[in-house]
């Protein structure tokens, strides 16, 4: 194992398969926690991005018109995440269903070698909250997010 990745998405929609990513973000540790690299960047979905979608992350169409497309990207994708621990916030009902959707596009065989969901563990650790939503256990922890879905700073959170 060469480490972990904290992973977040932006997308255009709810549904892996149909819908598509607009936003990657990794934060690359090494097995002693220490963080190595960052690679985020935005995605051209080469579809229109649903004003619901730019409501909640603030991408727009123009925002990501020259950004690379996710099939232009997998393989740097695929070589950050080969053999890491992938952590992220709901990320085994969310961002890895997205991954998986997007690398079988890219004709990329992945699978995560082990994932770490924070919202579960947070249930576990929590299960008083009314909500286990990012920005409660950020406020609970004292974690800053200053911008909240975007795919690096909740990445980081």
């Amino acid at each position: 194992m060469t480490g972990f990745a904290a992973l977040d998405l932006e997308t255009t929609g709810l549904a892996a398969g149909r819908d598509r990513i607009i936003e990657v973000s990794l934060v690359l540790y090494n097995q002693k926690g220490v963080e190595e690299r960052v690679y985020s960047t935005l995605i051209n979905p080469q579809c229109r991005i649903p004003p619901m979608a730019t409501k909640v992350n603030g991408i727009s169409d123009d925002m990501v018109s020259r950004a690379p497309t996710f099939k232009q990207v997998a393989h740097t994708l695929h070589d950050a995440l080969e053999g890491r621990t992938l952590v992220g916030h709901n990320i085994n009902a969310f961002d890895n269903r997205f991954l998986k959707a997007e690398f079988a596009e890219s004709e990329i065989h992945w699978a995560a070698s082990e994932v770490l969901d924070t919202l579960s563990l947070a249930r576990k650790a929590y299960p008083g909250l009314n909500t286990h939503k990012l920005a409660a256990l950020c406020d609970l922890t004292g974690i800053t997010n200053k911008h909240a879905h975007r795919a690096e700073s909740d990445a980081r959170a």
